[in-house]
């Protein structure tokens, strides 16, 4: 079976904060995550997570180093620290966004994917 690549952004702000967005879709509705999607045929993850968060957020990123790699659900995530570089936050996808600091995570109600690179996270 051939696992879906999904690239996740750890975006951490001057502040050392960390971008986290609620999800809108119907499935995974109200559920936050940290923002990203599929990798694209031929594309490298750094490309792809410039390219998702630019799409899904309208911000610039700059991608740092691959932190954590799991796999659920058919699906191969790529946790990458990312820098935020400019650019406003607007919606097109998802409810809501948040920075939050680390020992704040725990607090919200991640998608279970997300769930295994947090326990890491918080160690």
């Amino acid at each position: 079976m051939n696992l879906i690549e999904v690239v996740c952004g750890v975006v951490n702000n001057s502040e050392n904060r960390i971008l986290i967005t609620q999800r809108g879709d119907k499935i995974n509705k109200y559920k936050w995550e940290f923002p990203g999607g599929k990798v694209n045929k031929g594309e490298n993850i750094n490309d792809s997570i410039k390219r998702e968060l630019k799409e899904e957020l309208g911000i610039d990123i700059i991608p740092r180093d691959v932190i954590f790699q799991n796999t659920y659900n058919g699906l191969k995530l790529i946790f990458i620290s990312c820098t935020y570089n400019k650019g406003k936050i607007l919606l097109s996808e998802h409810l809501d966004f948040k920075w939050v600091n680390q020992n704040e995570l725990k607090n919200f109600d991640f998608l279970e994917g997300d769930m295994e690179f947090i326990k890491q996270f918080e160690k």
